[in-house]
């Protein structure tokens, strides 16, 4: 609340849409969305430098997903990828950020030693198709949604326009709406 009163208590040339926009990029309202959504956790399909994400764009083939139940990693290994391989429907093995790799099913929780938990409750992808995951820290996960949120007003107006930079319409949809 005490971020709230500061922002609200803002110069006396500010218009009220700015202590709006102070209020929407906040850690207050942008950590809620993060939790919200849990877009502290990232999983995103790798290619072939260049050439693979083309050809998987050309072939109009369904894009890959891997479905996270639990990401447990410890402090010193937050905001670093792992890699994911398919190895077939029910099998994948994990590679961690110090190379360390090992294997596990999907709906079974995969405890590694160092600290590391991972259950992956569904696998749409080819064997061989290989995921990067990170689970980032709650304030990178916020200045994540931060660096591609756009918000802006004109002087004569007091509407605010909200803009979020990503690839899937949905999703940005859903952000937007948890942002408001």
């Amino acid at each position: 609340l005490n971020e709230i009163s500061n922002m609200m208590s803002g110069s006396p040339n500010a218009s009220p849409a700015d202590a709006e926009i102070d209020l929407i990029t906040s850690r207050l309202v942008l950590g809620k969305t993060v939790d919200d959504l849990h877009l502290d956790t990232a999983i995103e399909p790798q290619y072939t430098p260049i050439v693979g994400s083309l050809l998987h764009k050309l072939n109009r083939s369904a894009d890959p997903e891997l479905s996270l139940n639990t990401l447990d990693v410890p402090k010193n290994w937050l905001n670093k990828e792992f890699f994911i391989k398919i190895i077939d429907n029910n099998t994948y093995s994990i590679t961690s950020p110090d190379d360390n790799t090992s294997e596990g099913k999907v709906g079974q929780l995969l405890k590694i030693n160092n600290g590391v938990s991972v259950q992956i409750d569904q696998l749409l992808a080819e064997p061989g198709q290989k995921f990067a995951i990170t689970q980032y820290s709650r304030l990178a996960a916020i200045q994540n949604i931060n660096k591609n949120l756009s918000i802006s007003t004109r002087s004569t107006s007091p509407i605010i326009n909200m803009f979020y930079r990503g690839n899937d319409p949905e999703n940005i949809q859903l952000i937007l709406d948890s942002i408001i």
